[in-house]
């Protein structure tokens, strides 16, 4: 029978979607270790949770400076690591199978950009909204089984992280059970939150921007760090009226001049 009994380290998680400014991937969690002939153990650790998308080319940031028209998307989040699997443990003449890991969370998906023209007026009565979803969720490590192989005492490898996902609550998977080890497999890492998208408001008339909701534009979880840019257009003296304004960076200007085409 060997010396050690040892868990599978976890795997990486997926970094989000979308190139530059993308969450980065939570680090796989190590598997447990155990020495037989002494009975010690070092348990195994958590997945690294997955970074927040951006709003523009840095992660878990809104780094946009640009006083134009354009707009960008939020970026995903990075999926969390796998946690670590734990180890086996040996039991008279047969050994048991380590505890499986918790799988990471997904990342988030990043929101997308809202543009709206008007030559009259913009009159909104409900809520403006292109936020970042937060990540999904990882899936949970299986229970340790019995068993009498002698030659592979080492755990299951903890699951990889999902790729950007769908909204969910972002939480990593829980650790396996084992069912005769003392070392448990780790959980995984959490997704990390999708950025905001861009919205813009361009009104080239006097009776101007009239929201009476609110404007929300902030990353997953209602994180203004990595919320998107809104930009609103005028006329001269014509502020917004709009009830509430949540977002990353608010740019606006009022050089508008009457009559001129809707791009």
């Amino acid at each position: 029978i060997p010396d050690e009994d040892i868990g599978g380290n976890g795997g990486a998680g997926g970094n989000g979607g979308g190139g530059t400014g993308a969450g980065i991937k939570g680090t796989g969690g190590v598997g447990a270790r155990g020495d037989v002939e002494t009975s010690t153990h070092v348990p195994a650790t958590a997945g690294g949770a997955g970074g927040n998308g951006g709003y523009g080319s840095a992660p878990n940031n809104n780094n946009d400076v640009s006083v134009d028209e354009s707009l960008l998307l939020g970026k995903a989040g990075g999926a969390g690591g796998g946690g670590g699997g734990g180890d086996a443990e040996v039991r008279g003449d047969y050994a048991t199978s380590g505890a499986g890991a918790g799988g990471g969370g997904a990342g988030g998906y990043g929101a997308g950009w809202i543009k709206l023209y008007a030559t009259a007026s913009i009159d909104i009565s409900g809520n403006l909204t292109a936020k970042g979803n937060s990540g999904g969720n990882g899936g949970n490590g299986g229970n340790g089984e019995s068993g009498d192989n002698h030659a592979d005492l080492s755990g299951g490898n903890g699951g990889n992280g999902g790729n950007a996902a769908a909204p969910g609550t972002r939480s990593g998977g829980s650790g396996g059970t084992a069912r005769w080890s003392t070392q448990n497999g780790a959980n995984g890492g959490n997704g990390g939150h999708g950025a905001g998208g861009g919205i813009l408001l361009w009104c080239n008339s006097k009776y101007g921007i009239v929201v009476i909701g609110a404007i929300d534009n902030r990353g997953g979880a209602n994180s203004t760090i990595n919320g998107g840019t809104i930009k609103i257009f005028t006329l001269k003296d014509c502020q917004p009226s709009v009830a509430g304004m949540s977002y990353g960076r608010l740019y606006q200007n009022e050089a508008l001049i009457k009559g001129i085409l809707i791009p």
